[in-house]
């Protein structure tokens, strides 16, 4: 049952101040890198720059889990648990003795945000229902993203007073933490369990569908921030500053279509997602050609606009495809399911290359997937649109 109207804005406020944290858990890290390597002189600048990485493997290896936790533990336990972990792990990093120990709190922060990140959605999806959960997908997105650049920001400011402050900026978990005490529903085990024997919670082939597409979807969206330096490099162009604006340039159109989200929706209807597969497809013709550096920053904008739509229009359509108890063993497979694309993006691309067809060759077999993507999405919109009917 949806929660009443009084008590939707502070689950709203609860998760949207979660999500702010998800995208910080690596930017927070970037600025300091070199200091890292200063400090622990001996380690190679590839084993530093794991502080940014290694989360993303743990969120992947922990997600697997929440599905059982859920089973055993209430939404609010299993979010409160993650958000701890997150900050024993992030503020942790200001007393780190050793390098080893900094990638081992990384470690915990990564098991943190794989508990966490996936209840985000699960919420929305039991407490908003039609539009407001649209829009609450979209400032999931913008959300998440907003923290990035905060993160980013904040850490370096804290950087100014040594490479270890940069971690107190995790505090700002508290937040988060006090809201879902507070706010986040406390089932109980023995409910969830009865709940779960009546509806079924396995996973359905929608699900797995579901989630292969949001792990190309991950493969694709990390290609311009591992290509942006060498799409400028064969211009002519070797300032690291014009690769970081292209990569700030996209983070900015995901915030900014996480924002207009609803409205964009509202718009468009069924044909949001077949849309957003289509501006997605454009985005990677003009990564591909290049002409221009103007053509890099209008690619990597498109695509960061593109992938704001893509991702929430994913998370929204879940309770729509799948039974109400298989919601968050798909929702926990579509956060998987995005951190292993991301992971596998730089091993993708490297195979396109090798086989010899170059960066251009790499752009423009995303064009072909994202072409896919829109007939599939538009197939299906029609079917559901005439069975409607």
């Amino acid at each position: 049952m949806r929660e009443s109207a009084a008590a939707k804005w502070p689950v709203a406020v609860t998760i949207l101040t979660a999500s702010f944290l998800q995208t910080m858990a690596s930017s927070a890290a970037s600025p300091v890198l070199s200091m890292i390597q200063e400090e622990f002189s001996g380690a190679a600048m590839a084993t530093v720059q794991l502080t940014m990485t290694l989360p993303s493997i743990f969120i992947m290896l922990s997600s697997v889990f929440v599905t059982g936790l859920l089973t055993r533990f209430s939404l609010k336990s299993v979010t409160s648990l993650g958000i701890i972990l997150y900050m024993i792990g992030g503020v942790g990093g200001v007393a780190a003795p050793s390098l080893f120990i900094l990638l081992i709190l990384r470690s915990i922060m990564g098991i943190g945000l794989g508990l966490f990140c996936p209840m985000l959605p699960i919420l929305i999806a039991q407490s908003f229902g039609g539009q407001a959960r649209t829009d609450m997908m979209g400032y999931l997105q913008s959300a998440n993203f907003l923290g990035g650049m905060a993160g980013t920001a904040a850490g370096g400011i804290l950087a100014s007073f040594g490479w270890r402050n940069a971690f107190w900026v995790y505090l700002i978990g508290l937040l988060p933490l006090v809201l879902s005490l507070a706010c986040v529903g406390d089932k109980s085990p023995a409910d969830q369990a009865r709940e779960e024997k009546k509806a079924g919670g396995q996973a359905p082939a929608t699900a797995w569908f579901l989630g292969a597409a949001m792990a190309v979807h991950g493969v694709l969206l990390f290609k311009v921030p591992l290509s942006a330096s060498t799409l400028f490099g064969q211009l002519g162009t070797t300032n690291p500053g014009r690769a970081g604006m292209a990569v700030a340039v996209l983070y900015g159109g995901s915030f900014l279509a996480g924002l207009l989200m609803g409205k964009i929706r509202r718009i468009l209807g069924r044909g949001t997602f077949p849309c957003a597969c289509l501006l997605l497809a454009a985005a990677f013709v003009l990564l591909g050609a290049s002409p221009g550096e103007s053509s890099i920053f209008a690619g990597s904008f498109l695509l960061g606009f593109g992938s704001g739509v893509f991702a929430p229009m994913l998370y929204a359509m879940v309770p729509e495809l799948v039974a109400p108890l298989s919601i968050p063993v798909t929702m926990t497979i579509l956060n998987a399911a995005l951190y292993l694309g991301m992971f596998l993006s730089p091993y993708v691309s490297a195979a396109i290359r090798m086989a010899g067809g170059g960066l251009s060759a790499d752009f423009y077999s995303a064009v072909a997937c994202e072409i896919v993507f829109a007939a599939v999405a538009a197939r299906l919109a029609f079917r559901k649109s005439k069975a409607t009917s």
